[in-house]
């Protein structure tokens, strides 16, 4: 059935973006380690005016994304855009010497991957906004912190969710994890 596929699918979605954002990530750092805080406040800047939606930590931007999607005023593709800026933006900013919060941007990465995969789904039936908002808030969060149980508990309590729709959102924040963090497969791989 196609249904139980795209169920199946999508919190393994989640890992192909924690691998990207995690090879991606390295890589930036080894680019710009000696670059001083000019560039980096440039380069955020100009960021910043291509996609406003990267400033701060997303929490104040979550809301009105969430509506638009919502009322049908925005479309995957502008879902994915500042999903992509934010974690450059958030990149930059740590390997220039910003502050820069380590869940709070992951979380609004999650929830805009969520949003923007749930238009390209676009069948609320197959795949509920709240499946898809929930796996991605997860999953990016757990592939960067050692926390998954912590942020299931988080998302299941604060949307009283009960065991059969936080299984889903469980399978996505411990594979992200052990993708990412646990089986250390990858970290081997990028000092090669």
């Amino acid at each position: 059935c196609p249904s139980n596929v795209l169920e199946t699918a999508h919190p393994f979605a989640c890992n192909i973006y924690s691998l990207l954002f995690l090879v991606y990530n390295h890589f930036l750092f080894l680019t710009f380690l000696s670059a001083n805080a000019l560039v980096g406040g440039l380069i955020v800047g100009l960021i910043a005016i291509l996609s406003p939606l990267t400033l701060g930590s997303g929490s104040q931007q979550t809301q009105p994304m969430i509506s638009g999607v919502m009322r049908g005023e925005f479309g995957y593709d502008i879902m994915f855009v500042p999903a992509l800026m934010k974690s450059f933006s958030s990149a930059v900013s740590t390997h220039f010497g910003f502050v820069v919060g380590t869940i709070l941007p992951m979380v609004f990465i999650g929830v805009a991957l969520g949003l923007g995969f749930y238009r390209l789904i676009d069948d609320p039936e197959t795949l509920p906004l709240l499946l898809s908002v929930g796996c991605f808030m997860a999953g990016i969060p757990a592939c960067i912190c050692p926390i998954p149980f912590t942020i299931v508990l988080m998302i299941t309590f604060s949307f009283q969710l009960g065991a059969y729709q936080a299984t889903p959102i469980f399978v996505a924040a411990i594979s992200s994890h052990l993708t990412t963090c646990g089986c250390g497969l990858l970290l081997k791989l990028l000092r090669l």
